[in-house]
C-alpha cells in the first residue's frame, strides 16, 4: 500500500536532484518505492548508487570532458600546493608559534593547527575546482562528481604514502590521531568540492 505522506529524506533528494542526470522518472521511481514503504536505507542506496555511477556514465558520453576534468585536477592540486605554500609557512612561523608562547591553548592543540596548514591547499583546490568545474559543466552534473572522486583518488594515495612513511619513521603522533588526520584530509576537501559546485549551481538558477 502506498503511503503519499510518507516524504523521502530531504538531503538524499537535494542530492539526487543536484548531482545525478536530470531524470524526472528517476527521481519518480524513488519516491514511489519509498512512498511504497521502502526503507530510509534502501532510498539513501538508490541515490548513492545513482551518484557513485557518474564517472562510468560521463566517460561513456562525453570522455573528452572527463578527460579534461581530470587533467584539470592533476594540474591544480599541485599548483594550489604550491602557491599556499607561502600562506602556510606565515601562518606558521608568524601566526602560530609566536602565539603558542602567549596562548597555553595553542600549544595544546598542535593536531589541530597541523591539520590546518595541512588542509589548506586541498580546501582551496576543492573550492576553486567546484566552481570552475560547476561553472563549465552546468549541462552535465556527472562531471562536478567527477572532479570529487579524482580528488578523493589522488588524496587518498597520497596520504596512505605519507601514513606508510610516518608509521616507518615512528613517528610521535598516536596511530588514532593519525588516521583522523588522514581521513579528515581526504574525506573534506571531496565534500567541499559537491558543496561549492551545488551551492554555485543554485545561485546561477536563481539569478
Amino acid at each position: 500500500m502506498t503511503d503519499r505522506s510518507r516524504t523521502p529524506p530531504k538531503l538524499a533528494t537535494k542530492l539526487l536532484e543536484g548531482l545525478a542526470p536530470p531524470d524526472p522518472a528517476l527521481i519518480g521511481d524513488l519516491r514511489e518505492g519509498y512512498a511504497a514503504g521502502r526503507s530510509l536505507w534502501w532510498y539513501w542506496r538508490q541515490v548513492l548508487i545513482v551518484i557513485l555511477l557518474a564517472p562510468l556514465r560521463i566517460w561513456r558520453d562525453s570522455t573528452p570532458v572527463a578527460l579534461g576534468i581530470v587533467a584539470f585536477a592533476a594540474v591544480l592540486m599541485p599548483v594550489a600546493r604550491t602557491v599556499t605554500t607561502p600562506l602556510s609557512r606565515w601562518l606558521l612561523y608568524r601566526v602560530i608559534q609566536p602565539a603558542a608562547w602567549d596562548h597555553p591553548i595553542v600549544s595544546a592543540v598542535p593536531f589541530f593547527w597541523l591539520w590546518m596548514l595541512d588542509a589548506l591547499p586541498w580546501t582551496v583546490a576543492a573550492v576553486i575546482g567546484g566552481l570552475v568545474v560547476a561553472r563549465f559543466t552546468r549541462s552535465n552534473r556527472d562531471g562536478l562528481t567527477l572532479f570529487a572522486m579524482t580528488l578523493f583518488g589522488w588524496l587518498s594515495i597520497k596520504w596512505m604514502l605519507a601514513a606508510s612513511a610516518a608509521m616507518s619513521a615512528d613517528r610521535h603522533m598516536p596511530f588514532a590521531a593519525l588516521i583522523l588526520f588522514i581521513v579528515t584530509q581526504v574525506v573534506v576537501p571531496p565534500l567541499l568540492v559537491l558543496g561549492t559546485g551545488l551551492l554555485r549551481r543554485d545561485s546561477v538558477h536563481e539569478m
